[in-house]
């Protein structure tokens, strides 16, 4: 097979797992994060089997998927931005380990401070922390 079919068969293929692995994921009461976190593992091989530019690409064919067919846009969303942790991932380990480290850090931090921001309005958090009035909370990652 040709190397340009071969990577437009994973391509597809993998989008297809991505956006399967979400759908089922909205449908699934209980393991919500559980096919988030797959379909993330999923966009591993396209990178590994490929290259960098087809593991982008399917990324952003998973992406435009999920955004039109997923019933709920927020799992689209989600794995906008954890989705492309794979590429980020790749690219930090080609330098050294600490600055490995702090870029997969920087990464995790902007990541869930725009889903913070993002979905302030619909996590409500007052009531949490007003049961732990006058505890230090230490999140340590």
């Amino acid at each position: 097979m040709d190397k340009s079919s071969n990577n437009a068969a994973t391509g597809g293929i993998t989008a297809a797992l991505v956006v399967l692995f979400l759908y089922v994921g909205t449908a699934v009461k209980n393991s919500k994060l559980f096919f988030m976190f797959i379909s993330t593992i999923v966009m591993v091989i396209p990178y590994i089997k490929c290259s960098i530019k087809a593991g982008l690409l399917t990324y952003a064919a998973s992406l435009a998927l999920s955004v039109i067919l997923l019933p709920n846009k927020v799992y689209a969303l989600v794995f906008g931005f954890f989705g492309i942790y794979p590429f980020i991932k790749l690219i930090s380990e080609k330098k050294n380990y600490k600055a490995s480290l702090i870029l997969k850090y920087l990464w995790f931090n902007a990541t869930i401070f725009a889903v913070y921001f993002l979905f302030k309005d619909f996590i409500h958090l007052k009531g949490f922390f007003s049961l732990m009035e006058g505890e230090i909370v230490l999140l340590i990652i």
